[in-house]
């Protein structure tokens, strides 16, 4: 199942387009970047990202660009929050 993206989300670039317009601010890869906006773009679905700008005939970053980073599942998070450090004297 595809991810439903909505601002607040995290995303991490896993694919640089090859270009943008000139002023438009290029995804670094494996960079993360917050989401702050979703738009319909003819290509897809587009995603806005705080601090990024784009120019030109894009609204949009693709989404298929990027990936969602998930929280821990709760369980998980308590597991490693019981761990306790082995200490040698």
């Amino acid at each position: 199942m595809a991810h439903l993206w909505k601002a607040g989300d995290l995303a991490v670039c896993v694919e640089r387009s090859p270009h943008y317009p000139h002023g438009s601010d290029v995804p670094q890869l494996r960079a993360t970047y917050r989401v702050s906006g979703v738009v319909d773009v003819q290509e897809g679905l587009g995603l806005l990202l705080d601090g990024m700008r784009l120019r030109g005939p894009y609204v949009g970053y693709l989404a298929r660009r990027f990936r969602p980073i998930l929280p821990a599942e709760p369980c998980f998070v308590e597991a490693m929050r019981s761990l306790k450090p082995r200490v040698e004297a």
